[in-house]
């Protein structure tokens, strides 16, 4: 009978091995003796089939090792050659959720690699969620118009989005140290008061340039600091509007409000018999009363525009067209103050896109501005040229100029730079003016080089379309 090891499906099994065994002693002629301690020729002596129960025995042992070498063998190799494959595709980063597979090999591996195929696959998810998160954090920082930075234990600056890096006035400011880039004082106390209590909080205020921030810094564990700051430029420039809003709305107000009260107390009193007084006080009163009816249609009328309320009428205009226009309209003011107006010579201009009736407005509040303040024996000159899809219009004066530090404010309803500023008129021409310009789409500026040394506004409207 042959050596071979039984198996079923291709495994050798326990009962395989057994079965070698008593084929083996079979072909020693010793399965009798351990069987019947008999042998073929008779009875055989105690002390020989003893030593044949020892010599079966030992080749069985040596049998059964040759049969569990092997049987560790064949496993290693069924089990660990598809774990050495797992192995390496782990380590060169190929395993995919879909292509986690062992290669062969029992079916319990084939469980591991299921189950770790889902181990993947949650990871994967948890891995893609967390940086879609980190994505979005980011734009937010990125977006953000109040500035973040975290300082280091060591004041390196570890983030700093482009809202901080606006405040410290340097960009690449990461990896540098917060003193090299920190422009206020008062940041840098934040950062150390933070450093000491936990949190603190500093208020920056500049004229030049005019600037307001308020900062706050807060101790981080692992002990670094976060320092927000917000900029309130523009609130407190707002707020500071409306506050001269309203002082210069209750002064246009007031001073008419007084004149027509002391006037009719006037004529009660009894100069209403006196013949000669008493029409120049009613004259009187008709122009405050007129005055007080303008100042109130022009608020509602720069309410409207503000609010969208007025819809243009645009339509498609010669630019040369608009300023010859406003020059014959203004011309017999301006001859009134002792001021020449002409237009420059233009050179070919498109056609701009503008309600024609709106901006003579625009041309009429600037032109009459600068009549108010261009002294006799001067000039205004409008002029025109194009600019970056618009046609920007001009009217330069040789009048008083303005201050540089009024330039900014001059369009605010009332506003008035000076004393002098504060003669006939309603202080919303500009304001008008340059809502009336918003509402096209344009801009509108001035500009001046100081007071005595003249000016010019200059406002921008769209081309219109090619028909």
């Amino acid at each position: 009978m042959p050596l071979v090891p039984r198996s079923i499906g291709g495994r050798v099994t326990a009962a395989a091995v057994v079965a070698l065994a008593i084929e083996v002693l079979a072909s020693a002629g010793l399965a009798a003796v351990i069987v019947t301690g008999r042998s073929e020729g008779g009875v055989v002596p105690l002390a020989a089939a003893r030593a044949a129960l020892v010599t079966a025995v030992v080749l069985g042992g040596v049998i059964a090792a040759i049969a569990g070498i092997a049987l560790a063998s064949l496993a290693a190799r069924s089990i660990g050659i598809p774990l050495r494959r797992l192995t390496d595709r782990a380590r060169a980063g190929s395993v995919t959720v879909t292509g986690w597979s062992p290669g062969g090999g029992p079916r319990e591996l084939s469980d591991l690699a299921t189950a770790m195929r889902g181990f993947a696959a949650a990871a994967a998810e948890r891995q893609t969620a967390a940086e879609s998160e980190r994505d979005r954090f980011a734009t937010l920082l990125h977006e953000m118009g109040d500035a973040v930075l975290i300082a280091a234990p060591d004041d390196r600056i570890d983030l700093a989005n482009p809202a901080a890096e606006r405040l410290l006035g340097s960009a690449g400011v990461t990896g540098r140290y917060l003193a090299e880039v920190a422009r206020d004082h008062e940041l840098l106390t934040a950062v150390e008061e933070a450093r000491r209590s936990g949190s603190a909080g500093a208020q920056i205020d500049r004229s030049e340039p005019r600037r307001s921030v308020r900062v706050v810094a807060r101790l981080l564990p692992g002990g670094d600091v976060l320092v927000t700051a917000q900029d309130l430029t523009s609130m407190r420039r707002l707020e500071t509007v409306r506050s001269d809003f309203v002082a210069n709305v209750s002064h246009e107000l007031r001073t008419p409000i007084a004149s027509i009260k002391a006037m009719v107390e006037t004529l009660e009193s009894g100069g209403l018999r006196d013949e000669r007084a008493a029409p120049d006080f009613l004259a009187r009163i008709h122009r405050e009363v007129d005055d007080l009816a303008q100042i109130v249609t022009e608020l509602l009328s720069l309410t409207r525009i503000e609010s969208g309320a007025e819809p243009l009428d645009l339509a498609a205009t010669d630019p040369a067209e608009l300023l010859r226009s406003a020059a014959d309209r203004m011309r017999a003011l301006a001859r009134r103050g002792g001021v020449t107006l002409s237009v420059a010579p233009l050179p070919a201009l498109p056609r701009v896109s503008v309600d024609r009736e709106k901006i003579a407005t625009v041309f009429a509040d600037l032109i009459h501005n600068a009549v108010k303040f261009t002294p006799p024996g001067g000039s205004i000159v409008l002029g025109a040229s194009r600019a970056n899809g618009h046609v920007s219009f001009a009217v330069r004066d040789t009048g008083g100029g303005i201050a540089r530090s009024d330039l900014e404010r001059i369009f605010e309803r009332f506003y008035k730079a000076d004393a002098s500023r504060s003669r006939e008129g309603t202080g919303l021409g500009l304001a008008i003016a340059k809502h009336i310009v918003l509402a096209h789409g344009g801009q509108i500026h001035a500009e001046s080089e100081g007071p005595g040394r003249g000016s010019t506004f200059r406002f921008t409207v769209p081309i219109a379309p090619a028909p």
